[in-house]
């Protein structure tokens, strides 16, 4: 028996050590794909070690299923799919995204297309991947982990309490969370705040075969799944660490009575291997990197109490605010609810009254029976993460109370399971009055999951650049080539994250003004469509698209809800048949020397020739590098005249985003500096071609942008068009 164990330490060693060589290539190149295969491989050994390994001679049988079992949880499973998949097609729409959507579709279509590995949120970003691969590229595929994430959620609790609670109790807190409304609409969104509730339950449900049944395979997966939870947000991190903690104990109390034996210990060498490798990339990132994936929400926390300790305000005015967010925090969940625009669910409670009752009862309950061990690692895991949500002075948001579900009715299983075996009552009462709240719970739900699909907030919110840049797109006929001039922040967390979406044509984001007009690249016979966004930018397209092709047609889609008359939400489209009788770009715009300073003290510099100065001029290398860090900083310079048509009184106006700008034009001077858009205007009179010349600068961290207005006499004010600029040197 001794080889055997020797065998099995070696095969621990094995997987440690694949996963440092991932970790060596990791630290040298920057590049997480390098590691990708090594940690993979690392945990493939672990895998074997797990497989080697045998059951501990104190474990526990498994419970016995019976009819009534398979029952349950078919009806659990049911309710999940019925409210998840109810009006799907319209809520949300197949081709309008909530917040996040885009860049889980992003980071999920690099992994698709070239194995480019996400650090953070890694099953949240690989199964949409997987889902490419199975169901081709589109928005249903890209949510279909989502939604199977939403119906395994509350199957996974059931298998979990089922273990612990009597099958009536273990059924009501399962059928109630496949019910909660804001859990089924937030699951068929692709956004990694809410994924990680099935995550949780599979990890609670894991656990408990762990602690029962002692199975290496268990402990392998239980590791694998909870680590997941390191890379999501930092009120899901708090879950793995308590079950871990709480084994901690329980070996403890076991070693204390000579009561652990050498399996038990073998166990937590497995756990911790497993960890180690798979948190290994995070831990790298952050030691030789300067990532902040483990680090920025206490940076964040840290701040705001230092923030709330500076004021030096006396200890009852900082306690006050504190148990005010405590009580916001709670409302949130029974009475007022949050507003989430961004995933698209208005300001309702997150519980329904009769669930929210019991959630308060649960809670009292869980504290009058904190003896109890499984209650009081109940009540922990839900007051934890609450106070760090509630309590620290951060922001407070809904969304991420999403964390606190699954301990939330774990707590409504066990006040269920107290009532179901209440020894002054028939076991079958109390069965019959846990159906009967169910019922009443499901048809509040039912009503107020249609309140808030018809809501004006949830219609509202789906009008956002992204989606309608990308209606647009879909709006291309098939085989056409696609020139997106967009920088919007929105849209800037890569040059082709709208590439899966657009797989019936070619093209992609434009790098600069300029090379949106070169037609030259290969594509002559092929219809070509230029979409760009903002009410502006959409008026003075097609001026853009005239310098190079003589015939052209234009269409603009406007914010539908014409809440700004600025909106980005307005989509610009100029098509041509074909591009060959355009000609190249004629040298008009002004100069524009780009110099950027790496982080590393290298410089970037580009000089071409801007045809215009809007939204989205400065091409996306340098406003995507400021805001990812690449860039220290920016520093731009625009030169060359402004030639009038006609002599008369000219209004100049420059606005500009998030840095320093300087405009010198005839002689008179305008400085601006600011952090979000604010413009300056001169008048002039003008007979001949005006020298202009503009500077801007911008430090990392900042999203610039830059328009340059002019009213001619008697006219209105628009962006100057390119066949009124001329560049120095021209």
């Amino acid at each position: 028996m001794r080889w055997r164990l020797l065998l099995w330490y070696a095969v621990i060693g094995l997987g440690l050590a694949t996963a440092s060589v991932g970790n060596h290539y990791f630290a040298e190149s920057r590049e997480l794909a390098t590691g990708g295969w090594w940690w993979l491989g690392g945990v493939g050994w672990l895998a074997v070690a797990a497989l080697l390994g045998d059951r501990d001679p104190d474990a526990q049988p498994a419970p016995p299923w019976r009819r009534v079992d398979w029952f349950a949880l078919l009806s659990i499973a049911i309710v999940a799919l019925a409210f998840r998949l109810w009006r799907i097609t319209q809520y949300p729409p197949p081709d309008a995204f909530g917040f996040e959507e885009i860049q889980t579709g992003y980071l999920g279509y690099g992994f698709y297309r070239d194995w480019r590995w996400p650090l953070e949120f890694p099953l949240t970003n690989l199964l949409p991947a997987l889902s490419f691969y199975l169901f081709g590229l589109t928005s249903e595929a890209l949510r279909a982990p989502f939604v199977l994430g939403g119906v395994l959620a509350p199957v996974f609790l059931f298998l979990a309490l089922r273990r612990l609670i009597a099958l009536p109790a273990a059924w009501t807190a399962a059928v109630l969370l496949a019910g909660c409304r804001w859990a089924a609409a937030a699951a068929r969104f692709a956004d990694e705040i809410f994924f990680p509730l099935s995550i949780m339950a599979l990890t609670l449900w894991l656990f408990v075969r762990v602690v029962q049944q002692r199975r290496r395979v268990d402990v392998f997966l239980l590791s694998v799944v909870s680590a997941d939870l390191f890379y999501a947000y930092t009120g899901y991190r708090v879950f793995p660490l308590l079950l871990a903690a709480s084994s901690a104990l329980l070996a403890l109390s076991a070693w204390r009575h000579a009561r652990l034996s050498g399996a038990a210990v073998r166990h937590f060498v497995l756990g911790a291997a497993v960890w180690a490798v798979l948190l290994s990339p995070g831990v790298v990132a952050t030691v030789y990197h300067g990532s902040e994936i483990f680090s920025e929400a206490i940076r964040r926390h840290g701040d705001g109490w230092k923030e709330a300790v500076a004021e030096q305000r006396p200890l009852v005015d900082l306690i006050r605010p504190m148990m005010k967010r405590a009580r916001d925090g709670w409302a949130a969940f029974v009475t007022t609810g949050d507003e989430i625009a961004w995933v698209n669910i208005p300001r309702h409670a997150m519980l329904d009254p009769v669930t929210a009752a019991l959630a308060t009862l649960a809670l009292l309950n869980g504290m009058r029976r904190w003896r109890d061990p499984l209650r009081r690692l109940t009540f922990v895991a839900f007051a934890l993460p609450f106070a760090a949500l509630a309590v620290i002075p951060t922001n407070l948001n809904v969304s991420r109370c999403f964390v606190l579900l699954v301990p939330l009715f774990t707590l409504i299983g066990l006040l269920v399971d107290d009532w179901v075996r209440w020894p002054r009552v028939p076991q079958w009462i109390g069965t019959t009055v846990a159906g009967a709240t169910v019922a009443a719970a499901l048809c509040f739900n039912v009503a107020e999951m249609q309140r808030l699909l018809d809501s004006p907030v949830v219609k509202d919110a789906f009008v956002v650049p992204e989606n309608t840049v990308l209606d647009a797109i879909h709006r291309v006929p098939a085989g056409v080539r696609v020139v997106l001039l967009t920088t919007d922040v929105s849209n800037a967390f890569g040059p082709s994250d709208y590439v899966w979406l657009t797989a019936h044509a070619t093209g992609g984001r434009a790098t600069s003004l300029a090379a949106a007009l070169d037609v030259r690249d290969g594509y002559e016979h092929a219809p070509r469509y230029w979409i760009t966004q903002g009410t502006h930018e959409s008026e003075q397209l097609p001026a853009l698209v005239a310098t190079v092709c003589p015939h052209y047609t234009t269409a603009i889609h406007r914010d539908p809800n014409l809440r700004n008359p600025d909106s980005m939400a307005t989509v610009g489209v100029v098509s041509v048949e074909s591009t060959s009788d355009c000609g190249a770009a004629p040298a008009v715009g002004l100069r524009a020397d780009y110099n950027g300073e790496q982080a590393n003290g290298e410089a970037v510099t580009l000089c071409t020739i801007d045809p215009a100065l809007m939204m989205h001029t400065i091409p996306t290398a340098f406003t995507g590098g400021l805001l990812n860090g690449r860039l220290a900083s920016m520093r731009v310079r625009w030169s060359g005249r402004i030639v009038p048509p006609i002599a008369g009184t000219y209004g100049v106006r420059l606005e500009v985003r998030e840095a320093a700008t300087q405009l010198q034009i005839a002689g008179q001077q305008m400085e601006i500096e600011t952090e979000g858009w604010e413009g300056k205007g001169i008048e002039l009179q003008m007979e001949q071609a005006t020298p202009v010349v503009i500077t801007l600068r911008a430090v990392a961290g900042a999203h610039p942008a830059v328009r340059l207005y002019w009213t001619p006499p008697d006219g209105v004010q628009s962006l100057i068009p390119p066949t009124a600029l001329q560049p120095d040197g021209e």
